[in-house]
């Protein structure tokens, strides 16, 4: 298991992290940590300051600040470009202006993973990024109360949408 470790050198003050590794010692049958030191703390700002000895680009992973993401588009557009070529997504937006990208969203949901709409916010972190922040379990039941069974539902949905 990795972890970071902070220790304060007493005659200095500086602050030195380490990325610490916790491995099994064969010899002996027992786990050792092994402690890699990948830069300090500044005293001022007690920002992160990378290791001159490491590589630019090892510093870079090993930043806390750095993060990456990984966004998963493949089954998106392939469902996005069904959509329009059915006229799915211009009836939804003719029928709820306000909520069809959600709507949409939640649709590629069930079709790609096929779960609980309750875990749709999670799943919508790596596909729908931008619309992350408005698929909440509590949003969610939001919209689905708002869809209801109108009896004008059909007229409004007419094959003019399809064209």
């Amino acid at each position: 298991m990795a972890y970071r470790a902070h220790q304060t050198n007493k005659k200095n003050g500086v602050t030195y992290v380490y990325d610490v590794v916790s491995v099994w010692h064969k010899e002996l049958g027992q786990a050792r940590n092994k402690q890699v030191c990948v830069g300090k703390l500044d005293p001022a700002t007690g920002e992160f300051v990378p290791s001159k000895r490491l590589n630019p680009q090892q510093a870079a992973v090993r930043d806390p600040v750095v993060t990456a993401s990984a966004q998963v588009v493949g089954p998106a557009v392939v469902l996005d470009e069904f959509s329009k070529r059915t006229g799915l997504e211009k009836m939804l937006k003719s029928c709820f202006p306000d909520t069809h990208r959600q709507i949409l969203a939640m649709a590629n949901y069930l079709a790609i993973e096929g779960g609980a709409l309750s875990h749709c916010e999670f799943w919508a972190k790596s596909h729908e990024p931008d619309l992350a922040a408005s698929l909440t379990s509590q949003r969610i039941n939001e919209i689905l109360s708002s869809i209801g069974t109108d009896p004008e539902f059909p007229e409004i949905c007419n094959e003019e949408l399809f064209k």
